[in-house]
């Protein structure tokens, strides 16, 4: 299974779906996975302009997943929306933020 078309550097679980992971890639994009259908994301997240070095999903709601990226960026996402999943973008960084918590 081919998940990204370059390296994954970052995976979470969404714990509140069992079956919904979140994988960032060098390819500058997130994608949100059902492990009972591996061969298709649920859905593919482009807005970085460098690899996606962290993602983590919210511990507090089932719809939003945070990333940081070597673009000196992080990003919280709402990947169940409809339309633009971009929910606010942090671009205040000096150096790479390669770490969310």
């Amino acid at each position: 299974m081919r998940a990204h078309d370059f390296e994954v550097l970052s995976v979470d679980w969404n714990k509140y779906d069992d079956f919904t992971i979140v994988t960032g890639s060098v390819d500058k994009t997130l994608r949100v996975w059902d492990i009972r259908q591996p061969h298709q994301p649920i859905r593919t997240i482009g807005g970085h302009t460098y690899a996606v070095r962290k993602v983590v999903c919210s511990p507090h709601f089932d719809n939003l997943v945070a990333s940081c990226s070597y673009d000196m960026t992080v990003c919280l996402w709402d990947f169940k929306s409809p339309g633009e999943p971009l929910r606010q973008r942090w671009a205040h960084h000096t150096e790479f933020a390669v770490g969310l918590d």
